[in-house]
């Protein structure tokens, strides 16, 4: 395994390159688990701004239940571990929508999805003025509309990056799992 490189910003705990092609969590310890959000180092210029992964299979047992999500995040400050920032999340047949302000994250909206998340499918969250569409392969998943101007827009937030975890705790029956991986990462101003 290597390192993300610089264009990938150190946020602890740093995802690792399994194959050095995908990105994935790293392997926990027993009662441990690991939720990575490393942010990309390249500010985008708009607040109108897209985030997507493709998904691969994880080097590992892939965990289903929830306990070990992967994602993508937009509209976030130089300071992903305790700044401002809106994802999304994707395992198992289910998705959603957060929000997170200081360490404090906030579900905004789910669904489930019509069949379980799958090797080669592509996610991407889309936010435009203050709502915010997932899409997975090209069709709506999940939405939600900042009616209330929860979260900020402007030049301080104009940074995005990915979600991978793993866990080896009472959740995954006390065994190392993983989320999906991610094959590949696009974050675009639109």
């Amino acid at each position: 395994m290597t390192s993300l490189g610089s264009d990938w910003g150190v946020y602890s705990p740093l995802p690792a390159i399994s194959g050095s092609t995908k990105m994935q969590a790293g392997t926990p310890s027993f009662n441990q688990a690991f939720t990575c959000f490393p942010m990309y180092v390249s500010a985008l210029s708009s607040d109108n701004q897209s985030v997507s992964i493709k998904l691969d299979s994880p080097t590992g047992t892939l965990n289903t239940n929830g306990a070990c999500a992967v994602g993508g995040y937009l509209r976030s400050t130089g300071t992903a571990n305790s700044g401002t920032l809106v994802a999304f999340q994707a395992y198992g047949s289910s998705c959603n929508i957060l929000s997170k302000s200081g360490s404090t994250f906030t579900q905004r909206a789910t669904n489930t999805l019509s069949s379980a998340i799958t090797a080669g499918d592509v996610f991407e969250l889309r936010a435009v003025s203050n709502g915010y569409t997932l899409y997975r392969n090209g069709l709506v998943v999940c939405s939600w509309l900042d009616s209330g101007n929860l979260m900020t827009i402007g030049a301080s937030n104009h940074r995005g990056g990915a979600i991978v975890m793993s866990a080896n705790n009472a959740n995954t029956s006390y065994a190392a799992q993983y989320s999906m991986a991610v094959d590949e990462f696009t974050l675009k101003d639109i």
